[in-house]
């Protein structure tokens, strides 16, 4: 359930790689392919951290141009 719910975040947010790659990991556990389990969520895992680096990017440059402009 998270999977698919973190799928339409990333899709909402234009992250196709964390969207797709949720997807798939979905669909494995949808389908109970364990094999690829492991491989899905270990690259699920690098993309949403990939996503969160951004975030915390753009949360840094706006407090920096804040600071700036006090």
């Amino acid at each position: 359930h998270i999977s698919h719910t973190i799928k339409g975040i990333a899709g909402y947010l234009g992250a196709e790689n964390l969207e797709n790659t949720a997807e798939k990991l979905e669909l494995a556990i949808q389908e109970m392919h364990l094999d690829d389990l492991y491989t899905y969520y270990t690259e699920f895992e690098r993309e949403f951290k990939l996503l969160m680096n951004e975030f915390k990017k753009l949360h840094y440059k706006k407090i920096k141009y804040q600071i700036r402009f006090q």
